[in-house]
């Protein structure tokens, strides 16, 4: 497995465990052996980032995963990279010409988000191959493209779990499929449409004026406005509604509960986990770490439906396999699998002593799970303080939970109309 280490780390003669991109080429492949000269360019062009090299000694308790060579899975990333960029060339064309939007052009587009999520349910290694994009995809670090990519994760997740756990019951007798999805994700590309026309806003650095404040309440309904019928009704519903809170405080309706139909409610976890996650001019962006914590516990966690968002936090984890944590001991530890029942409790390894040294591999113990009740706790991971995690949250327990993502899975195919 690898093991994701700080510039100030690396040393010469590791080997990457993944390509390094940057200006949308790879600068250094998988595999590659660093040199003093490789680390000092990384040091220069991103000082903050870490880095996964190769470590085989952890491979005991690391998570198993569908195997697949490297030619297979290059043919896959570059199959599936090509839908991904025939549907944000798309959209981009599209919100680009938003004032007459064209219904050629929409039912192409909805053809090839349909095309997009056939693929892949029929290639479930897809869903890894998304989570890199994120970070390296010129696409996807776009904010509506983010959001995109997280509410078809929340979407895909809610299917599978209900059609795992019973499936006869799964959609009111109709079939699994994942082009269900498709009004979700329809909408997520265009939910910040009505955005459009003041998107000089997010460049202020200054206080927002009243009249700005209101510009930005108004937006879901200028957005949903623009949209024509050839979108559905269930999408332009997502869009309209994409900021109305489960507590009933959002905008621009103040529905509350399940009143807010299940794709608005997708999308307003989607939006908000990716826009804390990204800097913006006023703000640095969050850790993952931390915008996942605030979304589950923070002050407004009551904007979210809070079952939901547990299940989102069970696939998108805290910590990625890799992670390098200092601990309370003053040891460091390595995640090597993830805890669906808990992201902020993964499974370790203690791997360097105090002194930050490589514990020799015939040394190594067993993987382990932090117990809340011991004294031992997580203190940071690379420039993120974890302070805020002393007190560990309880277990997520998503299976007490299944007649209520039942219910919002059966919303997914039937009609959904709000009044406006």
């Amino acid at each position: 497995m690898s093991l994701l280490l700080q510039v100030g780390e690396l040393k010469p003669g590791m080997f990457l465990a993944a390509d390094i991109n940057s200006a949308y080429r790879v600068i250094l492949s998988r595999g590659h052996k660093l040199t003093d000269k490789d680390i000092a360019y990384l040091g220069r062009m991103f000082p903050d980032k870490s880095f996964p090299v190769e470590r085989p000694e952890f491979e005991q308790g690391s998570v198993s995963q569908p195997s697949l060579d490297k030619r297979e899975k290059d043919q896959l990333a570059y199959r599936f990279q090509r839908k991904i960029d025939t549907v944000a060339n798309k959209a981009q064309s599209l919100l680009h010409n938003s004032v007459a939007l064209d219904p050629r052009q929409l039912e192409e587009l909805d053809q090839a988000v349909q095309k997009m999520l056939k693929f892949i349910q029929d290639n479930p290694l897809t869903m890894n191959i998304m989570e890199k994009l994120t970070s390296s995809h010129s696409y996807l670090q776009m904010h509506g493209m983010n959001v995109f990519y997280f509410s078809l994760l929340l979407g895909y997740v809610l299917l599978d779990f209900v059609q795992q756990n019973k499936p006869s019951e799964a959609l009111a007798g109709k079939s699994w499929d994942v082009t269900l999805l498709t009004p979700l994700a329809t909408a997520a590309i265009f939910h910040d449409l009505g955005m459009l026309p003041i998107q000089h806003i997010y460049d202020k650095k200054e206080t927002l004026s009243e009249q700005d404040k209101n510009s930005i309440r108004v937006h879901p309904l200028v957005g949903f406005d623009k949209l024509p019928e050839q979108i559905s009704e269930k999408a332009r519903h997502a869009v309209l509604h994409h900021h109305e809170n489960f507590d009933g405080s959002g905008y621009v309706h103040g529905l509350t509960g399940e009143q807010i139909n299940i794709f608005s409610r997708i999308l307003r976890i989607a939006d908000s986990y990716t826009a804390a996650t990204t800097n913006k001019s006023y703000r640095q962006a969050k850790d993952p770490i931390l915008a996942l914590y605030e979304i589950l516990h923070g002050e407004y966690c009551h904007c979210y439906d809070p079952v939901l968002v547990k299940l989102f936090a069970a696939k998108i984890q805290a910590f990625p396999i890799g992670a390098k944590i200092k601990l309370s001991d003053k040891k460091w530890a390595v995640v090597v699998r993830h805890n669906p029942h808990n992201p902020f409790l993964p499974e370790l390894i203690t791997a360097f002593d105090e002194k930050n040294r490589p514990i020799p591999k015939k040394q190594l113990a067993k993987p382990f799970v932090l117990n809340p009740k011991d004294n031992l706790r997580l203190v940071s991971f690379g420039q993120q303080d974890l302070s805020f995690l002393k007190h560990i949250p309880k277990n997520l327990q998503l299976a007490d939970h299944y007649e209520y993502f039942s219910r919002a899975c059966s919303e997914i195919p039937e009609s959904h109309t709000v009044s406006v």
